[in-house]
């Protein structure tokens, strides 16, 4: 009966607007208080904190966040008590600070279902705020992390323009916001918003400083033809290891089959300059054993007890999170730089073989 009311006056009672509650009253809700099982008691606080009169509480308050904290940072609890002590910390107090703690807890080896649930409880907030922390805290998370990040980000209209503003300022790359996310922001009720994501998700990508002598050297040749057959045979030994291209290669970067829809200007472009416009799912990942083994490559899956490292030669690696020591995801492509060596009737030939070869 206690939870019902305490439930219905959470839902109905204005923000900001406090009843006029006598000494006796007080009293009545501490006692209320310490008679409420400890799951429910946030509710009381919550409803305290409406009326702008926490103060009714007391040391109580701190008590139970403290211990809230507590729990979402003891990781030998099971996952889903930890989610549920973070939404219950943010549904109480979601000041800076607070979740900063919640946010701590999200690493590259966090389990991906507590990483998802952690960001979930944080999204419960509606300091606006908690999305910037959210995206000053980008490199600490795996590629579904930060998915499941931008969902949360897209979900409240303060939070989505904080992240366009990232995009916008080259605080995130556009390809941190997957194809689908970008329609969803794109139709957003919001017209604002609509209008700044159209803009911003067919931006071109600028050209790395420190390619640019090279690809204003090079680019020319996207305008002459080369040699189909003598571009197959640059393909399969320069590229097929890590691109499949019309059924054929390797699965460790992009499959190439449609690329010729393509400029070739632009294909030459991402062979000179694979870091300007890196997808989030191909960059370049170190994870390093507790015995000193180091793993690079791209993070094909992650699980709760392990990740799968797919390095540029194909090989999969799959090791376990309690082997770890630690793991880190670099704004670099998988692809590396340096095919500008390739002699020009090879790279003319090979732009030739992908752009008019079809199955």
């Amino acid at each position: 009966m206690a939870l019902a009311i305490l439930d219905g006056l959470l839902s109905g009672w204005p923000e900001g607007k406090a009843p006029n509650l006598s000494d006796s009253d007080k009293k009545t809700l501490k006692g209320l208080m310490q008679s409420l099982p400890e799951s429910v008691r946030d509710r009381l606080l919550a409803l305290a904190q409406r009326w702008g009169q926490t103060e009714i509480f007391g040391s109580d308050i701190a008590a139970i966040m403290e211990n809230l904290k507590k729990e979402v940072a003891d990781s030998s609890l099971v996952d889903e008590k930890r989610i549920t002590a973070a939404k219950r910390l943010v549904g109480l107090d979601a000041r800076p600070e607070v979740t900063a703690a919640v946010l701590k807890q999200i690493t590259p080896l966090t389990p991906p279902d507590l990483g998802t649930g952690l960001i979930n409880a944080l999204s419960e907030s509606r300091n606006p705020v908690t999305a910037q922390q959210l995206i000053e805290n980008w490199s600490h998370m795996t590629p579904s992390a930060r998915r499941n990040a931008v969902a949360a980000l897209i979900r409240k209209p303060e939070w989505a323009m904080t992240l366009l503003d990232s995009v916008e300022k080259n605080k995130l790359q556009r390809t941190e916001v997957a194809p689908d996310q970008w329609s969803q922001l794109k139709q957003n009720p919001n017209g604002s918003i609509a209008k700044r994501a159209e803009k911003l998700s067919t931006t071109a990508s600028y050209i790395s400083t420190d390619r640019e002598e090279i690809v204003k050297k090079l680019l020319p040749l996207a305008k002459e033809k080369g040699d189909v057959s003598h571009g197959k045979d640059v393909f399969t030994a320069t590229c097929a290891v890590c691109h499949t291209f019309n059924g054929q290669g390797g699965k460790v970067g992009p499959d190439l089959s449609g690329i010729g829809a393509k400029d070739k200007t632009e294909i030459l472009l991402d062979i000179l300059d694979p870091n300007r416009s890196v997808e989030a799912n191909y960059r370049l990942w170190n994870v390093t054993t507790k015995e000193g083994d180091t793993f690079s490559g791209r993070l094909e899956t992650e699980t709760q007890t392990s990740v799968e490292i797919l390095d540029t030669t194909g090989q999969k690696h799959a090791i376990q999170r309690k082997d770890i020591a630690s793991m880190d995801g670099s704004a670099n492509s998988i692809m590396p730089t340096g095919f500008e060596a390739l002699p020009p009737d090879d790279l003319k030939s090979l732009l030739t073989f992908m752009t008019e070869t079809h199955h």
